[in-house]
């Protein structure tokens, strides 16, 4: 097991390229199980990211949750073997779903189809840089394909990434104070 503050060698390991997979440890899968059953040089390296003991042989068994660090949260000991997140949180998190699989029925979509493919043709155009602008009065508004609004004053010292993050009633008094921005508000479809 490793020590803390010890490196865990080169990050792709030459030998390893066969299985079309590096030994890490942040999450543990199946197809790692499986590869530590057929390669024990895979097991070995896997073994020294892995830094609790406890984890590792709940892995090489197929068990879903050890005993480990308390939760903060919830003070539970018992972690998820695959990432070493709280096990009951996740129990907790999730009941209405395990209730209905426990029934044979598939929990509903948070989204749509249609709605998926929109929301990551956004995030495709957020990422090529894709944004419109408008100016009014000493405001300057930068409305991206997601829809975040960032918000560039600098006769007022206002430079806003993202103006989502500006509390209401900070932004009712900055509305209240620069009527302008009202304006650009309205623009954006953030007021009527």
């Amino acid at each position: 097991m490793p020590l803390l503050g010890q490196r865990y060698g080169t990050k792709h390991d030459p030998r390893f390229t066969a299985h079309q997979t590096q030994p890490r440890g942040r999450r543990l899968t199946r197809h790692q199980r499986g590869l530590c059953q057929r390669d024990p040089a895979f097991a070995a390296a896997l073994c020294q990211r892995v830094a609790d003991p406890a984890r590792w042989d709940a892995f090489m068994a197929g068990d879903s949750w050890y005993i480990g660090k308390s939760c903060q949260r919830c003070g539970s000991q018992r972690r998820r073997t695959r990432c070493c997140g709280c096990y009951d949180c996740m129990l907790r998190a999730n009941h209405q779903d395990w209730d209905l699989m426990r029934q044979g029925i598939a929990p509903p979509a948070q989204r749509s189809r249609d709605s998926y493919l929109d929301h990551m043709e956004r995030q495709q155009r957020d990422r090529a840089g894709e944004y419109t602008e408008y100016t009014y009065g000493a405001f300057t508004a930068r409305q991206s394909a997601s829809g975040r609004l960032s918000l560039v004053a600098p006769a007022h010292n206002i430079n806003c990434a993202d103006t989502a993050s500006i509390p209401a009633r900070q932004l009712h008094a900055l509305v209240d104070r620069f009527p302008e921005l009202l304006e650009v508000l309205r623009w954006a479809g953030w007021a009527d």
